[in-house]
This record gives structure tokens, sequence and C-alpha cells, in this order.
């Protein structure tokens, strides 16, 4: 491991361990009785797990190290934002940012932009092969077959089939107007990414990444919410619908969006609106993710958007007043550590 990756593990522990030590000396600003057990000093929250570590796991060595979160994900444009343990942050890397991956990359693909690639399978007289459709960035497809991918039988076939191999790289305006020679042989091909629990392992990757992104803003602040037990519940357990299904708001917010709002209107909606960017290859996106806010209606709000929302194609978005949140470092000074439940009481709860 290097020094730099030690270095930013260091780094990141100390800003949030502080953070916690200022949210331990601010709770009794809560009618209700909060305490933090066990109060170990200069340690730190796992966002996912609620695991309480100290600074010893930050070496690699332990058990179950802490580790930089990339948030968005590396592959999808993220930065180190916040730690999580090894083991959070592997078990979310399987099963919902690959799939999230798997998905972006499927859709730029269809809609045949620079830069996009597809994983296909072949057919051809009842025998299939494993392969790869790529478009490069000056718009030529690329058809690669994989015989390490595939059925031995079926890929001897293919490649008897094809005595002379023939790699086409052509544009899509070419393809579609070839004519095939003599010599072609006709493939088929499917894309098989889009099963139903795949899209929903993406959809709560999205979830994660709002998630993580409040975290990575308010700190130890932002757990203190009755709500999240069910929505890391949802992370643990993603083809389950421990959530209504609709957190995600179908709708191209603009950059001005980007970062923490609060939806203020309408009432049945009232929570936080996390806009962020994916990147892919091929292109730039906005996504924006509803969480629930810390008091009513809390968990509700996804009642409403799936009554809403889930109509035709999911993009019925209404009309909603929204108020963001300023971007600036909200770790590093006491007087913030509790600065979400502020602005929630400023912006959510007086009318």
């Amino acid at each position: 491991m290097s020094k730099r990756a030690e270095e930013q593990r260091a780094k990141v522990f100390g800003v949030f361990s502080r953070n916690l030590e200022f949210v331990k000396r601010n709770l009794h600003q809560f009618e209700a009785e909060i305490r933090i057990e066990p109060d170990v000093p200069n340690s730190y929250v796992c966002p996912l797990c609620f695991g309480l570590f100290e600074k010893k796991a930050l070496f690699q060595t332990d058990p179950n190290p802490l580790t930089v979160e990339h948030v968005p994900p590396q592959k999808l444009g993220g930065t180190p934002l916040v730690l999580t343990c090894k083991n959070c942050n592997s078990t979310a890397g399987h099963l919902l940012d690959a799939p999230l991956l798997s998905i972006m990359e499927v859709e730029d693909f269809k809609n045949f932009l620079p830069n996009s690639m597809a994983r296909v399978t072949f057919s051809k007289d009842g025998r299939e092969m494993n392969g790869t459709i790529s478009i490069d960035d000056s718009a030529k497809w690329v058809i690669e077959l994989s015989s390490k991918i595939s059925n031995p039988k079926h890929a001897e076939y293919f490649l008897n089939k094809m005595k002379r191999p023939r790699y086409e790289v052509m544009s899509y305006e070419d393809l579609m107007n070839y004519k095939p020679g003599s010599d072609s042989v006709k493939l088929n091909f499917r894309m098989t990414v889009e099963k139903e629990h795949l899209l929903r392992r993406a959809e709560v990757a999205l979830l994660r990444i709002a998630y993580l992104l409040a975290f990575g803003t308010f700190g130890h602040g932002f757990l203190i919410h009755p709500g999240l037990y069910a929505i890391r519940e949802q992370f643990k357990k993603p083809e389950e619908e421990i959530l209504r299904k609709v957190f995600w708001l179908r709708y191209d917010f603009p950059d001005n969006y980007l970062g923490i709002n609060i939806i203020r209107a309408p009432k049945q909606m009232l929570g936080f609106l996390v806009v962020f960017k994916l990147k892919t290859k091929s292109q730039s996106r906005n996504f924006g993710i509803v969480l629930p806010g810390p008091s009513e209606p809390g968990l509700k709000v996804y009642d409403f958007l799936n009554d809403r929302l889930c109509q035709g194609d999911g993009t019925n978005f209404c009309r909603i007043e929204v108020q963001s949140i300023p971007r600036i470092n909200f770790l590093t000074e006491e007087k913030h550590a509790l600065i979400l439940h502020d602005f929630w009481e400023r912006y959510a709860l007086l009318e």
C-alpha cells in the first residue's frame, strides 16, 4: 500500500474523528437522551454498519480495516470522501457499484455514444459465444469474440465457421447500410445485463451514493436520524423491498442543484434531495435521490413518491420547492456539529 494512500486515510480519519467529538459534546441539544456508546475518544463510526473503529484500524493488517471510499465510485468519476470498513466497501462494490456501472455503460451503448461498450452474447445456429461490441471515440464499431469466457465447443464451432475471421471496424451508418458478401457470417447478439435484480441493485447503489455524500457533507451528526436504519438495511439486502422502490427522481437536474437540498413542498415530499454527477467514458449525467428527513414524513416520503411516480415510465415528476444548502466545509468547526438539524428546522419545519 502506498504512502500516499496511508496519508489519505489518516487525513480523513482525523477530520471525522474530531467531528465525532464535536457531535458528542453537543448531544444535549436534543430533547431525547442520545448517547454514543462505547464512548471511545479519537474514533470513527463506519456510516454503513455503525461499527466503531479506533485509529489502529487504519492499518490494513487489521482484520476489518478502514478503507477510503470514493463517492461516487471511482469508475463513475468519484473522489475520495469518507472511510468505510473493508467489509462494507467490498460488499457494496460487488453487489451495487458493478451493476450500476454495467447498466450505465449499456445505456451509453444503446444511444450509440462514442467510447461506449457492451458485453454481449452472439448466437448462430443455436450456439452462443460471448464477446463485446465497442464504439470508439471516432464512432467506429469494433466487434470482438472471446473464446476464454465461452462454451469451448461453441467457441470451436464459431472459429471453424469463420475460417477467415474478418473483424470489421465501421461507422454506425456503414453498419446500417452494410450488405454482406459471400464470405460474410451473419451473427445475432443480445445484451443480458438488464435483469430485474441488477436494475434494483443499481438503484440501491444510487441511494447509497446519496447517503454517503450526505455523511461526507455533515459528518456524524447526519447519522442521528431514525429513518436511516431502513436505508442501511436496504444496502445490505438490495433485492428486498425494504423501501418502496422510488427514491430516484428521473429528472434532468441542472448543475445548480448539485449537492444537498431540502425539499420544502409539497409537504408529502419533505426530505433531502441529493443531486450528484456520474461520469462514464461517454457522458456525464446528474442524478437526484431523495433521502428522508429526521422528522415527519420520514420514510413515508417514499410512499408518496411511489404513488405519484410509479406510473408509466416513472418520469411523472411533480413540481417541487427546493432550498439548496451552502457548499461549505461543515466538518472542521464545532458550531457545525449538528448543522443538518439546524437546516432542517430552518427550511423544512418553518412555514
